[in-house]
């Protein structure tokens, strides 16, 4: 064994050598023992696969490559086994450790070209275990690598780094090929099938990246399609690329989900976004990080050898060396090209693919989570979630490879350095080391400062979303100044903790910008004071390592700047996926099972749809808050009935159906529910979109079913009648349609599902007596759910008496369940009471009207919609889409706001900035060179499938354009890089071909060529980043300029101030007035003439959709008249202050709104009142009890009012109109959803508090205006009759009488 070593390692340590590895164990254990394990892997693998068949191949290009390579390397290393079998035949010493590895060398990549001919070749290398072998591999090359450089030998340098160089390109082709098949095979196959046909039917577009080779993705070849497409038109969202299977939106979401779903499982507690990260996305961000080391490390290449070619030049040798350096540098900015955009591709891919799994993650958590596990959050910070800390996460990508590639690159810039100028580094080094603990305080001041940002950013967004969903009330109210004024309050809060972290980036930045110009003269300052003489090869060198170390030392406040945002926004993120989801019926009802015996469970499974057992029920989510909404509520609801649950405002109905739905937290006891369930809430909920969409909501078109719930929901005739029929286009919440349709859609919706359980919260309140009892008639006890289980919440009397089954609620409590008979007779029989008129005659001449005209539209309806648009009507106002650059008045402005002094003393800093960088670089150069001359030397939930379907199909949209945009960017970066590497050749031969004297001209001393290879590299690299800057800026002054088109929108005026006691008397008039929301669509208002008296009570009805809101609208300037004018006092509105005008009317809306506030903010937000005369208005409205119980007048409202029932928001608004006191008080269904005693007690008061006053009350109840001095009947738009309500009420055939006969509320 002695006499082996010492054959092997003659002259030579076997292991250590004093300084490192000795060359021996290099080449026997690093070299000859790893090639011989690459020989074995490959067998081994080739044996075991050799019967392996698949369903997929290689193409041309892909292969090629893969010969290429191995050809190459074999070849090389065959000349360099020969070359040392020459010298050893010249008699020349040959180490035998050297001549083995050598041969081992050939013989790995004569297997590699063996084992490619084989025809399961792709097994072979595609095998997880040999990439895996082979991404380790090129490891070990590296100490050969390092000895080759230390030698100062150019040919060795060469040889060594095209083998590492030729291992690492085999080693990223197999991954690449192997992981581009497994996302291929990883698409379901009924994907190609259906793609297939579409070939040959329809036409698919297919995939065109499974068609490139692996050259074409090298240079992103696909995006030259788009470009092609881009010079003849303005690009569309068909001509973008395709989307890679592997970043399809489902896909991404699926993976992730699964992740986080384990990681929840096994730590529900300390459950961690990153880590459920880190398993879907890490392995393949782990593989990116070597390519990253490669990249880092091909980096230091170019300062090692400019520093040999500028020494060669000061040396003016006459061989070949000089040529071979030159094209050497070159070849290196190649392959860091290549290397460079392909990491930066993969990377940005994958932070593409997780932005989408985090985004479709929390909007799927968002749709799961009930109302009361989500009250936890406001809306301002699930929208927060959603942008900006998922941008942060996904930016973790960036930061958490650089934490420890940054200090990497900076150490080997301090090692070269040390090899440049020994120890005077450690000048700049000190230098280094001091700004450390600055920067960890600066930093956590900034983690400090961003998570009091963050929670003001939240409360502002919140704050403005709730501005925005309720600026209609808000204008009617003439609040928009006191709400800004809140919002800015918010904002300024916002902007002193951003300001304050801006501050500290500055300081950071200036700290880290300044270490490499502080770090260049410290050290050769103290490499002049030690003695030394600068010459220009070392000068280069470290100045070339300095700009190496300016990236890294630049960038490393904001990876830790990153890192902090990152890991502040993953958690919060945490927080929120951690919140409990609704549990499905199964898991509910395995829940409830203990509870009873396995009889008796057989019977509620069977017979009972719903069944409650002592179950109490709170809206909050916090364990400590136990304010229960029910109470204690056993209950068993049977299959197939109607069931009418009634009680007076505030007593839990509503709260029952939620429970029924999981949407509020269980304290106590157990439900139970079964089949499917479809709910029309109290509050529509309308989607943007056609009629058709809101209804159909993602299923397949029925068309009988469609015809028959449009009939049955009365909403053929309001169709009918509208532009587009039911392919019109809802605005937004359904801004262009009454309440009373509105409340008709949502229930024709919830019809259409064909549900098992219907659940209907106060439906039939927001509609008129006519359509009331046709839908009851025709669609709740109608033929299409008869046999279903419905569950109807109503103040409604003949809904109560056709009930099967009548459920009593009494603050939180079931007082009562039996039926209609009992009802009358029990102690709760005021529900059941019914008025003087006989509900069972319902024929009047605008009913009778109404139902021919149903009769003569249905057919349009029945034959599928077949006269209807094939396209939907749009009514909204498409945004403005311009094209080409931005404009320069854009900046301009942009200029202006920001502040034009800021802004040149902005461009000033940055010139100077530059300025101060280069005469630093070229006062280098003058001073190496003088130096050098003195030498003699010369010198670098409810559906939510649906739903998350719809928002998948978005961030699709997002990805396909991201993508496309990422290939475009990096198609131009590779392209402008391989120019700088031309560059720097061409600049590097010319030095070499000047200094033998073969050209006319001088190209300067060595300094300047090493001053000009120095920003020869930047200089393309910067026009990139010039070019991608103003790209991004151009993108970025998009948002400025959408916000200066909205800043154009004609505002309302606002003019001087009105008498402070206007109005005097409350005469309103209209005369001759028309009203169109839209130019293109009906008339709303159609040329109304009316007059009411000062200090009269007038009440308005008319079927839904007549125009009754519209009279308020037009009243209140909200949408302008197209003709005619309305006099209030005299005084036409149009002359009025449009602000003045609102403020001094009042009003209760016809959806009541509550802000989140104190609830004394919320009555009396402007302080005009004292809390005994609100305590007093509260008593007189019927609420002072409620408040008394939520806390006072101090108590904290919740979001969109959501602490209060509907009916209960709605006698706040009625108090908070009363505390107002104007001579003009309108009510939009004030009274709408409380029961009719409360309504009835209501009006008496009204009536008696509003002596004086003008009363404009808009109602479905007949009751409700009964005893008012005037009403108005609307008919279409147009005023159909007008009178006093007892004597049309005498009158058998006037309209008003025809309601009064349809109406038993």
């Amino acid at each position: 064994m002695k006499q082996l070593k010492f054959l092997l390692c003659r002259n030579s340590p076997f292991v250590w050598d004093g300084n490192g590895f000795s060359q021996c164990f290099d080449d026997l254990v690093l070299g000859f023992g790893i090639n011989a394990a690459s020989i074995a892997v490959i067998c081994i693998v080739g044996i075991m696969r050799r019967r392996a068949r698949t369903n997929w191949t290689v193409n041309f290009s892909e292969k090629a490559l893969l010969h290429s390579i191995a050809v190459i390397g074999a070849c090389l290393s065959c000349v360099d086994a020969i070359l040392l079998v020459k010298k050893k035949l010249h008699g020349d010493f040959v180490l035998y450790h050297e001549l083995l590895f050598r041969f081992s060398h050939f013989m790995v990549w004569a297997t590699i070209v063996f084992s490619l001919r084989c025809a399961c070749f792709q097994h072979i290398f595609c095998d997880m275990v040999l990439c895996i072998w082979w991404t380790i591999k090129p490891l070990f090359g590296i100490p050969h690598l390092q000895k080759a450089f230390s030698s100062m030998e150019v040919l060795d340098c060469l040889k060594e780094s095209s083998a590492l160089f030729l291992d690492i390109m085999f080693s990223i082709s197999i991954n690449y090929i192997r992981i581009k098949q497994a996302s291929a095979n990883s698409s379901p196959m009924e994907d190609s099938l259906l793609c297939a046909e579409m070939d040959i039917e329809e036409g698919c577009h297919r995939d065109s990246r499974r068609m490139q080779g692996c050259w074409d993705h090298i240079v992103f070849r696909s995006i030259i399609s788009v470009m092609n497409s881009g010079l003849g038109k303005q690009l569309g969202f068909d001509d973008l690329l395709l989307l890679p299977t592997d970043m399809d939106p489902s896909t991404c979401h699926k993976k992730l989900l699964s992740c986080w779903q384990h990681q929840h499982s096994n730590s529900s507690s300390n459950a961690s976004l990153f880590r459920a990260i880190f398993s879907a996305y890490g392995w393949p961000y782990l593989r990116l990080g070597l390519l990253k080391v490669f990249n880092d490390f091909i980096g230091f290449a170019g300062p090692l050898l400019l520093n040999k070619l500028i020494r060669f030049l000061q040396q003016g040798s006459g061989n070949l060396d000089g040529y071979v350096l030159a094209i050497s540098l070159g070849l290196v900015s190649v392959v860091k090209s290549f290397s460079d955009t392909q990491y930066t591709f993969h990377l940005s891919k994958l932070k593409l693919k997780l932005r989408s799994s985090i985004m479709t993650v929390i909007y799927h958590k968002c749709l799961s989570v009930s109302i009361a596990e989500r009250s936890k959050f406001s809306e301002g910070e699930i929208q927060t979630f959603m942008s900006i800390d998922a941008d942060r996460t996904v930016n973790l990508c960036n930061s958490f490879h650089d934490m420890w590639s940054l200090p990497i690159q900076i150490g080997v810039a301090l090692y070269l350095l040390y090899t440049q100028v020994k120890l005077a580094f450690t000048a700049g080094l000190a230098i280094t080391i001091l700004l450390i603990p600055v920067n960890k305080w600066i930093s956590e001041l900034i983690a400090s400062a961003t998570e009091k940002m963050m929670k003001q950013k939240d409360e502002r967004i919140r704050r403005t979303g709730e501005l925005l969903a309720h600026i209609r009330t808000l204008k009617m109210y003439s609040w928009e100044s006191l709400f800004s004024s809140w919002l800015m309050d918010t904002r300024s809060l916002e902007v002193k903790h951003l300001a304050t972290r801006k501050y500290l980036d500055a300081w950071c930045v200036f700290f880290w910008a300044t270490t490499p110009t502080l770090f260049s003269l410290c050290t050769f300052g103290l490499f002049t004071l030690m003695g030394h003489q600068l010459d220009a090869a070392m000068v280069f060198t470290c100045l070339a390592l300095f700009n190496n170390l300016i990236s890294p030392l630049n960038s490393f406040p904001w990876v830790i700047n990153g890192l902090i945002d990152a890991f502040i926004s993953s958690r919060r993120l945490s927080r929120f996926l951690c919140c409990s989801e609704q549990k499905p019926e199964l898991e509910r009802k395995a829940k409830f099972q203990p509870s009873f015996s396995n009889e008796k469970y057989d019977l509620v499974s069977n017979d009972m749809v719903v069944v409650m057992h002592d179950a109490s029920c709170a809206w909050s989510s916090d364990n400590e808050d136990q304010n229960l909404v029910l109470n204690h509520v056993t209950l068993s609801l049977p299959k197939g009935l109607l069931v009418a649950v009634v009680g007076e405002v505030g007593s839990g109905k509503s709260s029952l159906l939620n429970s029924i739905l999981g949407e509020m937290r269980l304290v106590f006891g157990s439900i139970y529910s079964s089949g499917s369930v479809a709910y029309a809430p109290q509050v529509p909920w309308i989607l943007s979109g056609t009629i058709r969409d809101n209804i159909l909501f993602g299923k397949n078109l029925d068309s009988q079913r469609y015809a028959d719930v449009l009939e049955a929901c009365a909403l053929d005739v309001d169709i009918s009648l509208m532009a587009g029929h039911d392919l019109a286009y809802i605005g937004e919440k359904g801004t262009n349609l009454s309440g009373g349709q509105r409340a008709r859609l949502a229930l024709a919706r919830a019809m259409y599902q064909d549900s098992d359980v219907y659940l209907l919260d106060d439906i039939l309140s927001a509609v008129d007596a006519h359509v009331a009892k046709w839908i009851l008639q025709n669609a709740i006890l109608g033929p299409l759910v008869e046999h279903k289980t419905r569950i109807l919440c109503t103040h409604n009397v003949q809904a109560i008496s056709s009930a099967d089954m009548i459920v009593v609620m009494e603050r939180g409590h079931v007082k009562w369940v039996g039926n209609s008979s009992d009802l009358a007779v029990s102690a709760y029989s005021g529900f059941a009471s019914v008025n003087d008129f006989d509900a069972s005659y319902i024929h009047s001449k605008l009913y009778s009207t109404n139902t021919s005209n149903m009769d003569k539209q249905s057919p349009l309806l029945e034959n599928n919609t077949l006269d209807v648009p094939l396209e939907a009507q749009d009514i909204i106002e498409a945004e403005q889409r311009k094209e080409g650059k931005v404009e320069l008045i854009v900046y301009k402005k942009y200029a202006g706001f920001a502040g034009w002094f800021i802004s040149v003393v902005i461009l000033l800093s940055a010139i100077l900035m530059q300025a101060s960088r280069n005469g630093n670089d070229l006062w280098l150069s003058y001073w190496v060179d003088t130096t050098g001359i003195s030498q003699g030397k010369h010198s670098t939930s409810f559906y939510l499938d649906y739903f998350l379907a719809r928002f998948t199909e978005l961030v699709a949209q997002y990805q396909r354009t991201s993508y496309s945009e990422l290939i475009a960017s990096l198609w131009l970066s590779l392209r402008l890089q391989l120019l700088a590497a031309s560059i720097i050749s061409f600049i590097a031969v010319m030095a070499i071909i000047g200094s033998h004297g073969s050209l006319p001209i001088s190209f300067g001393t060595p300094g300047l060529v090493g001053l000009a290879l120095s920003y020869a590299a930047p200089i393309v690299s910067l026009l990139g980043s010039f070019l991608t800057s103003f790209t991004e800026t151009e993108k970025e002054m998009v948002s400025m300029e959408r916000a200066l088109q909205y800043i154009d929108v004609p505002q309302e005026e606002l003019r001087q101030y009105l008498n402070s006691s206007w109005p005097f008397q409350g005469v309103v008039e209209f005369q001759n007035v028309t009203m169109k929301y839209i130019p293109s669509l009906p008339a709303a208002l159609n040329d109304i003439t009316f007059t009411i008296a000062g200090g009269t009570q007038v009440g308005i009805v008319g079927r839904t959709g007549a125009g009754k809101s519209s009279v308020l609208n037009s009243l209140f300037r909200l949408t302008p008249i197209c003709g005619g004018r309305i006099l209030v006092d005299g005084l036409n509105i149009v002359d009025i202050p449009v602000r003045d005008l609102r403020a001094r009317l009042a009003v209760v809306p016809q959806s009541p709104f509550l802000f989140q506030a104190s609830l004394r903010d919320n009555l009396d937000p402007l302080r005009m009142s004292n809390d005994a005369k609100i305590w007093d208005v509260l008593e007189k409205c019927h609420v002072k009890e409620e408040v008394e119980v939520a806390g006072g007048l101090e108590a904290k409202v919740k979001e969109a009012g959501t602490s209060f029932s509907v009916g209960q928001r709605q006698l706040l608004c009625l108090a908070r109109a009363l505390l107002k006191s104007s001579k003009v008080l309108c009510l939009d269904e004030c009274t709408a959803n409380v029961d009719a005693q409360t309504a009835s007690i209501l009006q008496k008061t009204i009536s008696t508090e509003c002596q004086g006053m003008t009363v404009i009350t808009i109602a479905h109840r007949i009751s409700t205006v009964l005893n008012m001095d005037n009403v108005f009947v609307l008919n279409q738009g147009t005023l159909v009759e007008e009178g006093n309500p007892n004597a049309l009420l005498q009158d058998e055939y006037s309209i008003f009488s025809s309601f009064a006969k349809a109406s038993t509320m």
